[in-house]
């Protein structure tokens, strides 16, 4: 008998230490795949500095940091090293305030003014559920420079007029930082605290992200990292003076590093559990994981959801979030049936690395084969319809769309760019490829009124206002 058991626990000792030999190896295939990716991606973008966690499970199994978050001081990159979050922060945002409705301070489908006082008439009607999806009609902005203390939230939201009205609540998806400003302010007003008070007590601190912080107080504690941008080949420079202002810390100026980020979406794929602790509800994860509205022009069928967006990739469901401003770029996605998840923070402007994250999937996701690559025939547009596009949209930049021998371009600045029909609304720039898609959307009288591009509308101006 005992020979028996001793032999049973010898077997399942050889398992158990083979299937963790597998694990091992498997890990290190991993990282050394990731590290050449990285590694690549670094030289291609001229990237000062980069940190990635990997997450499958309920453990990180990827984290390492290349090269430098200063470049004059050559400081090393570190997993642990402070970058702004971007629009990952807004996922935070509206955490806080799905977390406000379970807890009856307030709901999610009234007016904002019914909380908030001193707002323009247009802004007083829309709802929080409109802000979190993107859907509320307001229009974009990056401010990069204002007041820091905490009142200068609620004053710069109560100075917006009715001309941070984009379009009607409710009529079209389009990404807006002032919108998620507005969601900041609302949890304010409901707690009666600070924004970033409520913020670390009611995350942060059950979360177990200890460094994470809006406050620039806070952040020059702790080692972090400088930004540098590039526009159009030109030479990288360092982000001066370093973008902060307190009205904009809902929307995209939290402060976090791979590690603490790779703790939320721990949580967030094992149930709401971390070491044990239940921190965050059931119900906040399902709000946060449920399509709501379409994201027009997407490849893939992208849908907004609280925070994240929603697609379908090669038979795996992703929630995802990205972005790039003031010198840093972020991305996070997550599989959350398959608990896998990817954290990218990186210290210069539009440095994605969707090479690394594309090949942090493809091993350790059970995707179905890529489709194979085929060209996309341009459709044939009559002059009538070309002529209807024909127009000047505006959000927080300007394009125009212009009718020249008979083809329609679209204009930037002082570039110009020929424009394909790929299928109906749908559009392409340039003369082959399906980069730069952008939809144009008509509304309900038939006249196309927006063009959507990279997630935002710009509204099409009066036909009385247009240049041809």
């Amino acid at each position: 008998m005992i020979k028996r058991i001793t032999k049973t626990l010898l077997c399942f000792v050889c398992l158990f230490v083979a299937s963790v030999c597998a694990y091992t190896q498997d890990v290190a295939a991993v990282s050394e795949e990731l590290e050449k990716s990285v590694v690549q991606t670094m030289k291609r973008t001229g990237t000062p500095g980069v940190a990635i966690a990997v997450v499958k499970d309920d453990r990180i199994v990827f984290a390492k940091a290349f090269g430098v978050s200063n470049l004059e001081a050559q400081t090393p990159m570190t997993t642990d090293m402070l970058c702004r979050s971007g629009p990952i922060t807004s996922v935070f945002t509206a955490a806080a305030l799905v977390m406000f409705q379970e807890q009856g301070k307030l709901r999610l489908d009234q007016p904002v003014g019914k909380y908030v006082s001193g707002l323009s008439s247009k802004l007083s009607a829309v709802n929080a559920h409109q802000l979190l999806t993107h859907t509320a009609g307001i229009k974009e902005e990056h401010p990069t420079y204002g007041l820091l203390d905490d009142s200068a939230l609620a004053r710069t939201v109560r100075s917006w007029k009715n001309d941070y009205y984009l379009s009607p609540p409710g009529q079209i998806y389009s990404h807006s930082n002032p919108g998620y400003v507005l969601a900041g302010l609302l949890i304010e007003e409901v707690s009666k605290q600070p924004f970033a008070k409520v913020m670390g007590e009611l995350l942060f601190e059950p979360l177990g992200m200890s460094r994470t912080t809006f406050r620039p107080s806070v952040v020059m504690t702790y080692p972090f990292a400088q930004s540098y941008r590039s526009f159009s080949g030109e030479k990288l420079a360092q982000v001066r003076p370093f973008a902060l202002e307190a009205f904009g810390w809902p929307s995209g100026s939290m402060f976090s590093n791979v590690n603490d980020l790779a703790r939320f979406t721990i949580a967030f794929m094992n149930e709401g559990r971390i070491e044990g602790k239940q921190v965050l509800s059931s119900s906040l994860i399902d709000k946060l994981s449920t399509p709501v509205a379409s994201v027009p022009a997407s490849l893939n069928d992208q849908k907004s959801t609280y925070g994240f967006l929603a697609e379908d990739y090669r038979g795996v469901r992703m929630l995802s979030i990205s972005g790039s401003w003031a010198g840093f770029t972020e991305q996070m996605l997550m599989a959350p049936k398959h608990r896998f998840a990817v954290i990218v923070m990186v210290n210069r402007n539009n440095a994605f690395f969707h090479s690394t994250v594309q090949k942090a999937m493809e091993m350790m996701l059970p995707l179905e084969p890529a489709p194979p690559a085929t060209s996309t025939q341009a459709l044939t547009m009559s002059d009538e319809e070309m002529a209807s596009y024909v127009g000047t949209y505006s959000n927080e930049n300007t394009v125009e769309i212009v009718l020249k021998n008979r083809r329609l371009f679209l204009r930037e600045g002082k570039s110009e760019w020929p424009i394909r029909k790929l299928k109906e609304s749908v559009f392409s720039l340039g003369l082959s490829g399906t980069s730069q898609v952008f939809a144009l959307i008509a509304g309900p009288g038939g006249r196309i009124e927006f063009l959507h591009r990279a997630g935002r509308a710009l509204r099409r101006a009066p036909a009385s206002q247009t240049s041809h």
